[in-house]
C-alpha cells in the first residue's frame, strides 16, 4: 500500500508496505510523526491513499507521480522540474528493479552523473563523508572503533544529502529512509540502490537551496 504526505511545503513522505501484512517500523511512541492510514485489502494490484489533505497547498515544491504497473514513483521540485528520486526500471540497469519481500526490500533511483551525495553515517570510509561509487556502505550497528575503515559503527543514519549544480546554481536536497534493519546502500555513480533486510520503505523528502537550508528542514516540528 501506498500512503503519501506533504507534511510541509519542503517535506514529503512516501510511505510503502505490503498491503496484507504490517511490516515493522520504528515505533512511533519512540520518533512521534503521523501514522498513515490503516492497510486496507489491496484494489487491484495497488492503493493508494493521500493523507494530511489539508496541509497540501499550490505552495508545495515536491512533485509525486508513479506507475501501478510495475511500481516506481518519481519525485521532482517544481520550481525547476529536477527529478530527485526517479526508481523506474531501466533495461540499461539490471539494479534498478523494485523488491518487496517479508525479509529482503529493493528500491533503486537514478542519479545525474554530477551529483555529489553525503551521508549514510555512521559508517567509516577512508575518502571522508563524499560517498563514493561502488564504496561499501553496510548499516548495521556495531559498537566499534572508529579507527576501522569501511565499517559500520554504532549508530544507523540512512540520509543522503544531494548537492547539484543547476543552471550554475547550487541546489540541495536529502533523502531519509526511515528504516532501522540491516540494509547496504550501493552507489554506481549514476544510481543508488538500497538493499534491506526488513521492515517497510518509508521515505521522507526534503528541499533545500543550500545544505544549511536542508538540515533546518530535517525536523519533526511543523
Amino acid at each position: 500500500m501506498l500512503s503519501l504526505g506533504h507534511e510541509t511545503e519542503d517535506r514529503l513522505r512516501v510511505h510503502i508496505t505490503d498491503a496484507k501484512k504490517q511490516g515493522w517500523e520504528v515505533p512511533y511512541n519512540l520518533l512521534p510523526r503521523e501514522q498513515p492510514p490503516a492497510l486496507k485489502k489491496a484494489i487491484g494490484k495497488s492503493t493508494t491513499v493521500v493523507y494530511g489533505e489539508s496541509k497540501i497547498s499550490g505552495n508545495d515544491e515536491l512533485i509525486f507521480s508513479y506507475i501501478s504497473d510495475p511500481f516506481s514513483f518519481a519525485v521532482k521540485r517544481k520550481s525547476n522540474g529536477q527529478t530527485l528520486f526517479n526508481s523506474s526500471s531501466d533495461e540499461s540497469d539490471p539494479f534498478s528493479s523494485l523488491v518487496f519481500k517479508d525479509q529482503y526490500l529493493e528500491i533503486s533511483t537514478k542519479l545525474p552523473k554530477d551529483a555529489s551525495l553525503y551521508g549514510l553515517g555512521e559508517n567509516s570510509q577512508p575518502s571522508g563523508i563524499k560517498i563514493q561509487p561502488n564504496d561499501p556502505y553496510t548499516l548495521y550497528t556495531a559498537d566499534v572503533s572508529a579507527i576501522n575503515i569501511n565499517t559500520n559503527l554504532y549508530g544507523s543514519h540512512p540520509v543522503c544529502m544531494d548537492l547539484r549544480n543547476v543552471g550554475g546554481e547550487g541546489s540541495a536536497h536529502a533523502v531519509l529512509l526511515l528504516n532501522r534493519n540491516g540494509m547496504d546502500v550501493v552507489y554506481r555513480g549514476n544510481s543508488l540502490t538500497y538493499k534491506i533486510i526488513g521492515g517497510v520503505l518509508d521515505f521522507y523528502f526534503f528541499v533545500g537551496s543550500t545544505p544549511l537550508a536542508v538540515s533546518y528542514y530535517i525536523s519533526w516540528e511543523e
